[in-house]
C-alpha cells in the first residue's frame, strides 16, 4: 500500500513505513498496535492534535 503511495504522492510525506490506524491527543497508532508521539510537521499537520474534544464535538453537531 505504501508503495502504492509513493507513486503518486509528494514523497517527503511518507518518511517511515508507518500505516496509522489511530490517534488520539499527539499519540498515533500504527496497525501493529505500537503506539509513537507524533513528531511531524508534514503537509496535512494536526496542530490540534487528533480526536480534541472541542473539535469531535463541533463535528458531531454538524454531522447530525
Amino acid at each position: 500500500m505504501i508503495n502504492d503511495f509513493k507513486k503518486i504522492i509528494y514523497d517527503s510525506t511518507f518518511c517511515y513505513n508507518l500505516v496509522i490506524r489511530n490517534g488520539k491527543g499527539c499519540i498515533i497508532e500504527d496497525i501493529d498496535g505500537n503506539k509513537y508521539i507524533d513528531f511531524t510537521s508534514n503537509i496535512a499537520a494536526s496542530p490540534l492534535g487528533y480526536a480534541h474534544p472541542e473539535v469531535m464535538r463541533v463535528l458531531k453537531k454538524y454531522a447530525n
